[in-house]
């Protein structure tokens, strides 16, 4: 189980003298966090911070799982510099230990300060380093390789210019297990994503059953620190389902366009989808614990081609062959609205908040659900005809703009007016190449907090984002 961030209250931690009420402090935040694995097998932490004159400020032994725990990971480790300067250095080293009390992993970090500014420095001990290696003083080790542990002090920030913007060590190939097959399937076996706007984060679940991905796993994009990581652990799905053990996970599947964040209850809700076992169901991640919770919805909804939308008002709109539904998450109970010849296989959905529109576009496919008379209708569009003929491209409303946008592949994107269904395309150049066979779904989304695209395509790529102002 995860728990919330813990500050460690410790009088040793803070290096510095009073601070002028009138300024606004100048402190670092050492949020120590874990990979699965290493969080499981965890019993305490060593943490250890020197300040600019190589002084041990603080020397700390935690137990964070078992008997006489005193908090659990992530824990925070609030450093400030002696006399508000902020060119003061300092570093920090933790090491995790077993219930043996063996050392298996470690992490480090050096830095400085920014004037007048609190951030935070992100020390994750990886499951790519246990029982790896031991690095020298001025080094870590980061996916199983020893690296420079100086830490930039100001996070990594999405550059301003206009156009495609490849987002660096954000691969996520690169925090998949390769025991447990080939991570491509996380994305290519026709699996989508959803996105939690107001934290900043995209949550990614896919993969489908042996010969594929059999991890099982929620991987989470967070786009402050523009971070890629697994939030549970890998379990190993077998030849057959007799021999799955899938430890109160729901079955691996190809979740198409049937995963959705609700606000309200801070959990994804994944609808639908192709399992490889024990048929089609619905299913909230609460992704603060790593637990899924089975909800009960009428098995006339269920189909593995679903479309999702979440509408403010409402609740989450669920789209399935012939009918319409909404999600209540108050009551967590699913509702017909609408029995219509609609078609959900290969689209992506979107809500235009403007207009209070749920919108289906993509494999030859466009029609709007009007939320306040549960009217739907099939406009024409204009201009988008091979954008609209992509397999389940990305499509979402960009409400800055007033518009929907759409990739399909390549450098382009196109912008659909939702008033004249005119669309526009744009060309910009270094873009994330040909979109995945099997469509993107809703791992192209849309950040209002931050007016930004972001586009998780395949597993072995970095993340890009798009940026239209």
């Amino acid at each position: 189980m995860r728990a919330i961030t813990t500050r460690l209250a410790l009088a040793a931690i803070v290096l510095a003298s009073t601070l002028s009420c009138a300024r606004t402090r100048t402190q670092v935040l050492v949020r120590v966090d874990a990979d699965p694995w290493t969080l499981m097998r965890t019993t305490r932490v060593h943490v250890r911070v020197w300040n600019h004159e190589d002084e041990v400020r603080l020397d700390r032994v935690v137990r964070v799982q078992g008997d006489g725990a005193e908090t659990m990971l992530p824990l925070t480790v609030p450093i400030t510099p002696r006399d508000n300067d902020a060119s003061r250095a300092w570093r920090a080293h933790v090491e995790a230990f077993d219930a043996d009390s063996r050392k298996f992993n470690e992490v480090r970090a050096i830095s400085t300060f920014v004037a007048d500014r609190v951030f935070e420095v992100r020390l994750r001990l990886e499951d790519a380093c246990i029982d790896r290696l031991t690095c020298p003083e001025d080094q870590t080790c980061h996916r199983g390789e020893c690296r420079d542990a100086h830490v930039d002090p100001m996070p990594p920030v999405i550059p301003a210019g206009l156009g495609w913007h490849e987002l660096d060590d954000t691969r996520l190939a690169d925090v998949c297990d390769p025991a447990y097959g080939q991570c491509e399937f996380v994305v290519s076996s026709w699996s989508g994503a959803t996105i939690d706007a107001e934290g900043a984060r995209m949550f990614v679940w896919g993969g489908g059953g042996t010969g594929e991905y059999r991890g099982n796993q929620v991987f989470e994009l967070e786009l402050d620190t523009l971070t890629m990581r697994a939030i549970d652990a890998p379990i190993g799905v077998g030849a057959t389902c007799e021999e799955s053990d899938f430890r109160e996970r729901p079955p691996p599947r190809a979740t198409y366009d049937g995963l959705e964040w609700i606000p309200a209850l801070q959990r994804m809700l994944a609808y639908g989808g192709a399992q490889w076992c024990n048929g089609m169901d619905a299913q909230l991640y609460d992704p603060a614990t790593a637990t899924w919770e089975r909800v009960p919805v009428p098995a006339a909804s269920m189909y593995p081609h679903v479309a999702l939308a979440y509408d403010r008002d409402r609740g989450v709109i669920v789209s399935a062959p012939g009918s319409l539904w909404i999600f209540d998450p108050a009551v967590r109970a699913l509702t017909r609205i609408a029995d219509a010849p609609i078609d959900s296989f290969n689209v992506t959905a979107t809500i235009d908040t403007r207009r209070r529109r749920f919108a289906a576009f993509g494999n030859g496919v466009y029609w709007e659900l009007d939320l306040a008379t549960n009217t739907i209708s099939r406009p024409a569009l204009t201009g988008c005809e091979a954008a609209l003929a992509q397999p389940a491209p990305g499509f979402v409303y960009d409400s800055a703009g007033d518009q929907y946008v759409t990739w399909g592949g390549g450098d382009d994107v196109v912008l659909i007016d939702p008033e004249t269904h005119v669309c526009t395309t744009l060309t910009f150049q270094d873009g994330p190449g040909p979109q995945v066979t099997q469509g993107t779904f809703g791992r192209f989304a849309y950040f209002p907090t931050h007016d930004v695209f972001v586009l998780v395509n395949a597993a072995s790529q970095n993340v890009f984002a798009l940026r239209l102002r």
